[in-house]
């Protein structure tokens, strides 16, 4: 039957065409482009309304398989986001000096004097619930929620305080403490090799259910938690204001929603009743325990785009619906052309990130098209924002170097540094939905010039390369001497035509450089290994694993050649 449909299709195709070629002849473009639109149209709505009867039930099973998958994998990346968040402030708060002077000092006002305003901030903005710091072994020191309190043994209801301060190592995990249940990010103190505490960062759950309803607000989020859980944990005054709006189900208070869930089977990964499909993911503690679950809610009516998302009809109806765009949009751009050009050059400014030029065409801003000034102040507020990251990421770039993260031959960053700042880097550039991408390259033939020459000419070779290099990428570029002749970039938010060109400039660069030394004049090539990576949770060794295997095949392609 299938196969009899799409003959149909194909027969009904030819005939549109041919229809499209004969009329052609006796009409006007705009007469053409017009009945282009119209036949495509009732083309699509034929085709969908055959699929629909035919394939309905294997689409809607499609969709649902599909959408749950969608939302497991929106769940896992915001809590992975919101892990990487609480991680990096709790490593940035264990090395920073103020910290380490309160607890060598055992004096809990430094932290208070020092935080507070940051503590304020993080709230305002519902990033963070909690800062609170401890001492050995599980005493609490400072409580940004409760400063008030302190000196008090947690043990019982924060095991995940004794795991780490025994094990050193830092741990995230969802957990309900005294005051709320939410997502935990713990790390040791150590200072001169000395454990002395360890610092705790926690969200709330309702802070990120309300992150989930902001970011996707075609879908309807609520959680459950184990209600003897929250009774075991909680001060009695903080579960009876948690509880107040919740309802039951089962063992479970149900947060988010009044709607009654008596027919959900918690024991499977989603259910699906009356068009909804509730999808079903499980929050588990410490101790891996399951504590409660998160819901997500989607309404499936629209079978049509179900269907059309599987087929050459989707791309029919699709066409249609960007001939009318492209017919529409051509008359609306002759009416504000001088609107469009003022935003293409706030982009260009922004691209070439001319600042000033930005805040010069700022000041010309005033669209008669609402949804233009909007647009051209959201790019001036991305502009301020770039600008903003930049010069904080150039200020670290900086503080790492005051810390001897520079190699002393090239004067370039180490290898270390890339551990540390390369790390931060991507896990920044992942919260800003910003790609990096990486550059690793290495000195073809370096033995010989060693052997031949000396060690000494060598290391003229590796400053002139390192010299060359610096000349040639961003200031927000992470440059740093891997090993030997191998060396490794890093490059925040560049395009795939940037990061090709800088690759190829660094080539021919080096390729035509001559260095004279003593009358004798030494000249030599890299290959470069090129790697571009996605807004994701990459792990940085693997990352430079990948450029590395590139780096392997342009040695085995002849030398002097960049592999993407």
């Amino acid at each position: 039957m299938l196969s009899h449909i799409f003959k149909l299709i194909y027969s009904l195709v030819l005939i549109l065409f041919s229809l499209i070629e004969l009329l052609g002849i006796l009409m006007t473009f705009k007469r053409q482009f017009l009945l282009i639109v119209l036949l495509v149209l009732l083309s699509a709505i034929l085709f969908s309304a055959l699929f629909y009867h035919f394939k309905k039930s294997h689409f809607i099973d499609h969709e649902i398989s599909h959408i749950y998958n969608q939302r497991s994998n929106e769940f896992q990346s915001i809590i992975s986001t919101r892990k990487t968040l609480l991680i990096a402030i709790a490593d940035s708060l264990t090395q920073n000096k103020e910290v380490q002077n309160a607890y060598l000092r055992n004096d809990r006002d430094i932290l208070i004097n020092s935080f507070e305003d940051m503590w304020k901030t993080f709230q305002k903005k519902n990033l963070i619930s909690e800062i609170h710091f401890f001492k050995l072994p599980a005493i609490s020191f400072v409580n940004f929620s409760n400063v008030e309190k302190y000196n008090m043994n947690v043990e019982d209801v924060r095991q995940d305080i004794s795991w780490v301060s025994s094990s050193f190592t830092p741990s995230t995990h969802f957990l309900v403490c005294r005051l709320f249940p939410g997502l935990r990010a713990t790390y040791p103190i150590v200072i001169n090799n000395i454990l002395y505490g360890s610092v705790s960062l926690g969200i709330d759950l309702h802070e990120i259910n309300h992150y989930i309803q902001d970011t996707h607000p075609e879908v309807k989020s609520y959680f459950l938690l184990d209600d003897a859980k929250l009774q075991d944990s909680l001060l009695k005054d903080k579960y009876e204001i948690l509880i107040k709006d919740s309802q039951d189900l089962n063992n479970y208070k149900v947060f988010g929603t009044k709607k009654k869930l008596d027919f959900i089977n918690l024991n499977k990964k989603f259910v699906y009743k009356d068009e909804i499909l509730y999808s079903i993911f499980s929050i588990e503690d410490f101790d891996d325990k399951i504590i409660g679950y998160f819901i997500f809610e989607d309404t499936i009516e629209n079978f049509i785009a179900v269907l059309f998302n599987y087929t050459l009809l989707y791309i029919l109806m699709f066409f249609f619906i960007g001939l009318t765009s492209v017919y529409i949009f051509w008359i609306l751009l002759s009416t504000y052309n001088k609107e469009i050009q003022h935003i293409m050059n706030l982009l260009t400014a922004l691209t070439n990130k001319d600042f000033k030029k930005v805040i010069k065409y700022r000041e010309k801003l005033g669209s008669t098209y609402k949804e233009l000034e909007n647009i051209e102040n959201k790019i001036f507020d991305t502009s301020k924002d770039i600008e903003m990251y930049i010069e904080l990421l150039s200020k670290e770039i900086q503080d790492y170097s005051d810390k001897a993260f520079k190699d002393v031959l090239t004067e370039t960053f180490n290898r270390r540094a890339l551990e540390d700042i390369g790390v931060k880097m991507l896990a920044k550039n992942n919260l800003a939905l910003k790609s990096t991408s990486i550059i690793m390259l290495d000195i073809d033939n370096f033995k010989v010039i060693n052997d031949t020459y000396g060690h000494t000419v060598g290391d003229i070779a590796l400053k002139h390369l390192s010299s060359h290099i610096k000349q040639i990428i961003r200031k927000d570029d992470l440059f740093v001497r891997y090993g030997g002749e191998e060396f490794v970039i890093l490059l925040p938010n560049i395009t795939s035509t940037s990061l090709v060109e800088v690759a190829e400039k660094i080539r021919l660069t080096i390729q035509n450089d001559v260095i004279e030394i003593n009358n004798i004049k030494i000249s030599f090539t890299v290959s470069l290994g090129v790697c571009e990576s996605l807004i994701s949770d990459i792990d940085l060794n693997d990352f430079v694993q990948k450029a590395d295997e590139k780096l392997y095949l342009a040695k085995n392609n002849g030398k002097n050649c960049i592999i993407i």
